[in-house]
Order: structure tokens, then sequence, then C-alpha cells
């Protein structure tokens, strides 16, 4: 018998305080933990690490959550990109989810696709992240791996959502949601 579908959450963290922080908080709330330190790969060793985390098994994941930072611009909007990780050396290209990241990565972001079970969504948990060019990653996220994708357009504080929150949906579409608190997706 397989097990049940994982909630996962991805953590974007520069120390350990920062790692084992997230994970107390997180911890009785998620299958799975994996923290992601500054690296300038980090998209990619992130996709590689949740493929990892469910052995690529299809249908196991039912909600993937990455918690991060979201990017702003000189005047503190955040821009629509999500960070995966600090960074390193100032390499923000290849450690967030921006456009130009997603056409990057091509076919490697597909890699992801099949893990998800039914009625799964992603949870691109940042501040102002769905502002800017973050509908557009958004749907192209959930074009890509055939599940919801969810972000805040506001400023968060902690595990809160930074409403108001949008889906962007396979079939291109995107809506405003009541977004489902960290504490409630199991």
């Amino acid at each position: 018998m397989s097990p049940a579908p994982y909630v996962i959450d991805v953590i974007n963290c520069d120390n350990t305080d920062t790692a084992n922080y997230w994970s107390d908080l997180l911890k009785p709330h998620s299958s799975r933990i994996i923290p992601i330190g500054p690296m300038s790969n980090a998209v990619s060793a992130m996709l590689d690490l949740v493929h990892a985390a469910v052995g690529g098994r299809a249908g196991s994941i039912r909600c993937l959550a990455l918690w991060g930072h979201g990017l702003v611009d000189r005047d503190h909007k955040g821009i629509g990109v999500h960070a995966v990780s600090s960074g390193w050396d100032g390499d923000a290209h290849r450690s967030t989810f921006r456009l130009d990241t997603l056409t990057q990565l091509g076919s490697r972001l597909e890699r992801l696709s099949g893990i998800f079970a039914p009625g799964a969504r992603v949870e691109l948990r940042g501040c102002g992240v769905a502002r800017g060019e973050g509908p557009s990653v958004m749907k192209k996220l959930a074009a890509t791996w055939g599940v919801e994708v969810q972000a805040g357009e506001g400023n968060g504080q902690a595990l809160d959502w930074a409403p108001p929150v949008q889906a962007a949906f396979p079939d291109g579409s995107v809506r405003v949601v009541p977004g489902i608190p960290y504490d409630r997706r199991r």
C-alpha cells in the first residue's frame, strides 16, 4: 500500500537557526521539510530534492509549499518573483522562480509534473509573489505541472498568507481564492 500523498515544505534559509525555527513551526503540519540554503542553482536543486523526497513516485504530493521571499523593487513593491533560496554571490536569477528562470529550466521543470496527486496544489509563499510578473510565473508552473499554483499579493507575516491570494490553474485561468492556512493543509 502506498503512503498517503505528502505535504512538502521547502524552506528558504540562510543558516541553521533559520532552518530549525521554520522546521519547528511547520513540523506538525508537514510530511517532509526540505531546507534550501544559499546556492546559485537553487531552483534546479530544489526540483531534484523534491523529486527525491518522494522517490519520483506518481501521485505522491498533495501540497508543495515553497517558503521564501518575494523580491521587491526600489519602491518596496513586489515584482512577482519568488526566491527559492537566498541566492549565492548575488545570483538571484538561478535562485528564484521568474519567467526567464522558467524558460531556462525548460523540460527540467516537467520532472515534477507526474508526482502530484489529483487535486494537488503548489503554494509560493512570500510577499508580493502574485504581483508584477507573478501571475505569468504561476500560470507557467500550473500548466507545466498540471496543478493549481497559489501566491499572495500582499506582505505576509511569518506563516500567514499575504492576501489577496491568487490561484493559477492548468487551463491558464487565474482567480482570487481564500488560500488554505498552513495549519489546515494536512
